[in-house]
């Protein structure tokens, strides 16, 4: 079956129902919402998450709640709480763990109890292969040229789709983590994505004749992050190996700003702001700091800045701001 019928499934929009050990042995992880039932057994904060380890007594699982999520008088769950999480499963330094969109205290004793069975129970549901109806297998293909996806979606459903090469590919990741559901993320982060799985092992496969070892699908997204990293599109969060995008629209008005704010310190009005100072305002922003050594992005940004004409240049990198 076509997987842009995938749609039709009454179950491809509902919450995943799971218990920790099936969870933690996924083969394959994709972005459906999940939902757990257990009890917080330990609690770990730092600047960007609050951590829970949950327990359900088929396994433990750490579940993320980040920073940008919680409220300034956020108070964490105490230890011993019973809670329901849903969340999605992500990959951090080779540990699965959920991504917290909801958690709150299950005030009802047996609501584990319950959320157990379901998960059992649907278990062969989740197994089984969505099957149309039998009214609608003479229009399959009508229903597949109706289905309109777009640019995104194409590049995972759209089977016909072109041969992908490695800068496609960095791209993609990129434009996955522009999208993801949490702003910092993990080098093992993009490679829970099952349509940029698929795009490295095609990448791998080329003109092997053998399918890629998983060590080989990991070197990749772990290139592609790196590449990412040092042309600026991303950068490291402290010394942890956590990263996040660099927030170009921040980044343009920032830019604009310092050229005029310096511009009015200028004795000499015709001349315009060198790259150089533009980076160093920049680098001095902690977060940004990485930039004046992968300035690429800065150079981009600079460009579509003059493109746009809210900057203009005055000499070879020299820039003012229409006024």
């Amino acid at each position: 079956m076509d997987a842009a019928l995938l749609g039709l499934d009454p179950l491809f929009l509902t919450n995943v129902k799971l218990i920790i050990h099936d969870l933690l042995n996924l083969e394959r992880v994709n972005e459906d919402l999940i939902d757990i039932c257990g009890t917080i057994v330990a609690v770990e904060r730092n600047s960007f998450t609050t951590n829970y380890t949950v327990d359900d007594s088929t396994g433990t699982i750490t579940c993320s709640l980040w920073s940008a999520a919680e409220g300034y008088d956020y108070k964490p769950l105490e230890i011993g709480t019973a809670v329901r999480i849903t969340g999605k499963i992500s990959t951090f330094k080779d540990e699965r763990q959920i991504a917290i969109y909801d958690i709150y205290p299950t005030l009802d004793p047996n609501q584990e109890l319950q959320h157990f069975i379901h998960a059992i129970l649907l278990r062969k549901e989740y197994a089984k292969e969505y099957k149309l109806p039998n009214v609608m297998k003479p229009h399959v293909q009508e229903l597949i040229e109706q289905i309109q996806v777009d640019e995104q979606d194409q590049l995972g459903y759209n089977s016909q789709r072109k041969r992908v090469d490695k800068s496609t590919f960095e791209k993609a990741v990129l434009e996955f983590l522009r999208n993801h559901h949490v702003p910092m993320f993990s080098k093992d982060t993009a490679r829970d994505n099952p349509t940029l799985t698929a795009m490295a092992v095609e990448i791998l496969s080329n003109g092997r004749g053998k399918k890629p070892t998983k060590m080989e699908i990991t070197y990749l997204f772990t290139k592609a992050v790196e590449k990412l990293l040092k042309e600026g599109y991303i950068v490291e969060i402290g010394c942890n190996e956590t990263y996040k995008v660099v927030d170009e629209e921040y980044l343009a008005e920032f830019i604009v700003k310092s050229i005029r704010d310096m511009s009015k310190q200028m004795p000499d009005k015709l001349s315009g702001i060198r790259l150089e100072y533009i980076i160093k305002s920049i680098s001095a922003d902690k977060e940004y700091a990485s930039l004046s050594k992968n300035s690429n992005i800065i150079h981009k940004i600079v460009s579509d800045l003059v493109e746009q004409s809210l900057i203009y240049a005055t000499g070879r990198n020299e820039y003012k701001v229409f006024m």
